[in-house]
């Protein structure tokens, strides 16, 4: 859905650049060219914390993990 965003954003910019500024038609463009780079640049980011975010949770898990084991090593002897 993207490119598909992508390829009609060009056809639309590509078919507006000789036509002037104060047409209606031009400011929509430049509107959602803004608004599809702050939806590109959200995706990209979202995915980057996505990461982050996952990162946190398996060394939360393995630190865990390695208390319990503590835990048990302390309290079986």
């Amino acid at each position: 859905m993207e490119q598909d965003l992508k390829v009609i954003i060009e056809q639309m910019n590509s078919s507006n650049a000789a036509e002037d500024e104060d047409n209606p038609m031009v400011k929509v463009v430049k509107i959602l060219n803004a608004h599809a780079d702050s939806l590109n640049w959200i995706d990209r980011n979202t995915a980057l914390l996505k990461q982050k975010v996952d990162e946190v949770g398996k060394q939360t898990e393995q630190r865990r993990r390695e208390q319990e084991r503590s835990f048990r090593l302390a309290f079986d002897q």
